[in-house]
């Protein structure tokens, strides 16, 4: 068994000591104003850095392209969407749209027509019906 300076303490000391270390740590740490504004404006200044670093590697990861083959296809498409020929008005990328089965890139789309593609299931059968139930 470990003994420490507070074992030899009473119940009373302990709590005392306990209520100042948090006090302590309050003041000085994550707790405190001046350390969250800190964090906040750090994230702020480096958020688009960091969501283009990991949209690379989710990039490379999940679809097997890399960053010049995504500017190609951006580039291509004139920075809009393949369906419904918008930009990302909340200045978000584009989304790869591939094929579940085979992995294939198809294009880059916009976040509700690929929400859209992936709710059909990406069935042409289901996306014909929804087409003519609309019409």
């Amino acid at each position: 068994m470990k003994y420490t300076l507070r074992a030899n303490l009473s119940e009373e000391e302990r709590e005392e000591l306990r209520l100042k270390d948090r006090v302590y740590y309050d003041k000085t740490r994550k707790h405190s104003e001046s350390y969250k504004k800190s964090r906040e404006d750090y994230w702020q200044k480096r958020y688009k850095e960091l969501y283009r670093i990991n949209r690379k590697s989710v990039l490379k990861r999940k679809y097997g392209i890399d960053w010049t083959i995504y500017e190609t296809m951006f580039e291509e498409q004139e920075g809009l969407c393949a369906i419904c020929r918008k930009d990302s008005a909340d200045g978000r990328m584009l989304a790869v749209d591939h094929d579940h089965k085979t992995g294939k890139v198809r294009a880059l789309l916009c976040g509700s027509c690929n929400r859209g593609l992936g709710l059909f299931q990406d069935d042409p059968d289901l996306l014909q019906k929804a087409k003519e139930y609309v019409s």
